[in-house]
């Protein structure tokens, strides 16, 4: 019976160690995917950025192509922030940790790229205007 019980207890112990360290890693793979998302929330400096842009294009008709390229840049920067952030959805507390987790991952993935779209966009538009 006392060598049941032992088991019983080390059984518990082991699979609330195991909740646990679940758990800690879905907040850090959260914790990554907000970071990058907080990195990249540039939205009042994009917008900011085409309202100059359309004002420039107004005064300065020789280089409106550029102008309007700079802006469009800017405009698939906006859009794949906004679009990341339609699709994304932090699980919910009960969700299954593992599923959290997957989630949470393949999300760090699209946030990545989405961090790429917009570096890249905004680093061409800056040839164009400083933000």
């Amino acid at each position: 019976m006392k060598n049941i019980s032992f088991f019983l207890i080390l059984s518990a112990i082991f699979l609330f160690s195991c909740e646990d360290s679940l758990q800690k890693e879905r907040e850090q793979v959260f914790k990554e995917v907000m970071a990058i998302h907080d990195e990249m929330m540039m939205m009042g400096k994009i917008r900011g950025a085409q309202s100059k842009l359309k004002k420039m294009m107004e005064s300065d008709s020789t280089n409106v192509e550029k102008y309007q390229t700079a802006y469009d840049q800017l405009q698939i920067a906006d859009d794949a922030m906004m679009d990341w952030m339609r699709q994304f959805k932090n699980p919910a507390q009960n969700t299954d940790a593992k599923e959290a987790i997957e989630y949470l991952k393949d999300q760090k993935v699209k946030v990545q790229k989405m961090k790429e779209v917009m570096v890249e966009n905004m680093d061409k538009a800056r040839q164009v205007i400083d933000f």
